[in-house]
């Protein structure tokens, strides 16, 4: 559970009571922005007496991500990072004070939408990502067809133009 900088307490609290009940769910990582405005955020953890609950030690987001096999969050571009890294991702309406769906993931088909206090299902979350035009919403938020070395090329390619004076156009 990836949580934006300015949470909804009762929304996150809700979720992971949901995700507690299953017994299924082995362990469930509560991972605060690294701007947290929650202050209780430990306590409430604590509160929780469970032991499958815990805060992520901020290892980097990739360590997370590699942790879970499922991302939940609210307005959070770590969905995003969630699908790239091949997780999928669940975007939980009024788990922050954003307004619903600020960077429209779930409109363009990028991410589920969970609906809680529903349990999370499963299958309806794996017929979301299985369906066929997922992939092209997929491409029109992240270059995941280019090779990373290919990236990394044009990256230095454009650094040597800066460094040489020779700047274009800069958005």
């Amino acid at each position: 559970v990836f949580l934006s900088k300015d949470p909804v307490e009762e929304r996150v609290v809700c979720c992971l009571r949901v995700l507690l009940s299953d017994w299924r769910v082995k362990e469930v990582v509560l991972r605060p922005h690294p701007v947290n405005l929650w202050r209780g955020l430990r306590r409430c953890v604590t509160s929780f007496g469970e032991s499958r609950l815990r805060l992520s030690s901020s290892a980097p987001l990739s360590d997370d991500l590699a942790l879970c096999d499922v991302v939940v969050a609210g307005n959070s571009t770590v969905l995003l990072d969630a699908v790239v890294a091949g997780r999928p991702g669940c975007y939980v309406r009024g788990f922050d004070h954003g307004p619903y769906d600020v960077q429209n993931f779930v409109r363009d088909g990028l991410i589920y939408e969970w609906r809680l206090p529903e349990a999370m299902d499963r299958r309806a979350i794996g017929r979301f990502y299985a369906q066929d035009l997922w992939p092209h919403a997929l491409r029109h938020y992240a270059d995941v067809d280019r090779d990373v070395a290919d990236v990394a090329a044009a990256v230095r390619a454009a650094l040597r133009t800066v460094s040489a004076g020779r700047m274009g156009a800069v958005a």
